[in-house]
């Protein structure tokens, strides 16, 4: 019996000090990147917008690696949203030069260039983001294409997808489109006069295009600019299921021109990015495009209204 009570007494003492050995869980703090103040001597929205577009990363050590791996991913994805923001409100120019830049600070590192990559294609490029920006995403994928980080085979794609963003862009003229309406007519986008086209590609059955369909009929200014002619509503389907089509017809309001694309050239030559559907081009009477690639129709009004103040 002693020998017994003997062996228990070990075997508790030896589980005791498993436990008393087992490592904790220790909990890393994140980190979480403050973004530097604007300086008190800085007056007016234009100017403020300014520094924050150029020194929104002032601050990020892209360098350290160890930064890098305790940051807080989802909130770099929102701090890159709301820097995001910033670019919208300036030129242009100015908007893609600093995302050049900050591009080619983040390749101090695989880690830190792979994470911001992550944050630019989420905020950027995923179609369902509101701040969706092919003219600010375009140098990230030529940084992506020249970065030593990037295998050829994701290269090529990058190639390629810089090319289809490289079409129909602000201030450019919009590649032509070919359409056919229900009686055979054939007509084409450059052949529309109006003041402002307004190129609605759209899918049968797709619940968002009816969404942005009913938005843009339910739109008192679009409706006005509809009405007095001013503006002309193309909406073209770039696909070939004619049948859907068909039932789908008589949905469009009849003012509207509604057409197909029958050698599906949109999609074959890749002269429009099909990637998201629906999607919405704003052109002026030259058919150059102001809006790209939206589905905001409040944009496309605050577009048209700029138009006019600056007319």
């Amino acid at each position: 019996m002693r020998r017994i009570a003997y062996i228990l007494m070990v075997l508790l003492m030896a589980v005791g000090c498993r436990r008393a050995q087992a490592p904790s869980t220790v909990s890393v703090p994140k980190v979480y990147y403050k973004v530097p103040e604007a300086p008190a001597m800085l007056a007016g929205q234009e100017r403020i917008d300014d520094f924050y577009s150029r020194n929104w990363w002032r601050d990020f050590d892209f360098a350290d690696t160890a930064q890098v791996a305790l940051t807080d991913t989802a909130y770099m994805v929102r701090l890159f949203a709301d820097w995001a923001t910033v670019l919208e409100r300036v030129p242009r120019e100015t908007g893609t030069e600093c995302v050049e830049q900050v591009m080619d600070r983040a390749s101090a590192s695989e880690n830190t260039f792979g994470m911001f990559v992550m944050a630019a294609r989420e905020v950027l490029a995923d179609p369902n983001s509101q701040w969706r920006d092919d003219e600010l995403y375009m140098p990230v994928l030529r940084v992506r294409i020249a970065s030593p980080f990037t295998d050829e085979a994701t290269r090529e794609r990058l190639r390629y997808r810089l090319d289809i963003l490289s079409q129909n862009r602000i201030g450019h003229k919009a590649s032509n489109i070919r359409y056919t309406l229900f009686d055979g007519f054939e007509g084409t986008l450059y052949g529309i006069k109006a003041e402002f086209t307004l190129v609605f590609i759209n899918n049968p059955g797709c619940e968002m295009c009816r969404t942005v369909r009913e938005e843009i009929c339910a739109s008192a200014l679009l409706s006005r600019y509809i009405a007095s002619g001013r503006l002309k509503v193309l909406a073209i389907y770039p696909d070939q299921d004619l049948d859907e089509w068909l039932r789908y017809r008589s949905e469009m309001p009849s003012a509207w021109i509604n057409g197909y694309d029958r050698e599906c050239v949109m999609r074959s030559e890749g002269t429009y990015n099909l990637t998201a559907i629906p999607s919405l081009y704003l052109l002026d009477s030259g058919k150059t495009v102001l809006v790209k690639d939206a589905v905001s129709i409040p944009l496309i009004e605050s577009a048209l209204s700029r138009q006019n103040v600056n007319n």
